[in-house]
């Protein structure tokens, strides 16, 4: 068991997750440069490593009114977000309540016929390295 957190220094603010995903993915990627040479072929040259990418797919009630408002404001102000994930093994640097600054990347909600007081979400954060 786990729990995930946002939380936004700027308003003194955090948002609790009620419902655990069924799985966070974690991408961490290398802007290589690759370059097609006419006589060689293809030659790489190492690039440096981007931030990582968290994402998460779940569900809120819909009683729950704060959710979507609060990564919403997160988004239109361009707040840098301390996130935490706790309880988990997945990657030391997320377990036992260690925060890692991220910005939202995209925010998705949808509704599904026959769930009635059910949201469904999709969220993807990107690590802010300043």
């Amino acid at each position: 068991m786990y729990h995930i957190t946002l939380k936004n220094s700027a308003t003194k603010s955090w948002l609790l997750f009620p419902n655990n995903p069924e799985k966070i993915e974690i991408t961490l990627g290398v802007d290589h440069k690759v370059y097609d040479l006419m006589s060689q072929g293809e030659t790489v040259v190492p690039g440096c490593r981007q931030g990582k990418r968290i994402s998460f797919s779940s569900t809120y009630p819909k009683s729950n009114t704060n959710i979507r408002p609060w990564l919403e404001n997160a988004i239109e102000t361009k707040e840098v977000l301390h996130l935490t994930i706790g309880g988990t093994s997945l990657d030391r640097s997320y377990t036992f309540g260690e925060s890692l600054d991220v910005v939202i990347d995209s925010f998705r909600y949808w509704e599904k016929g026959g769930e009635p007081n059910v949201v469904f979400f999709e969220l993807v954060l990107i690590e802010y390295r300043p």
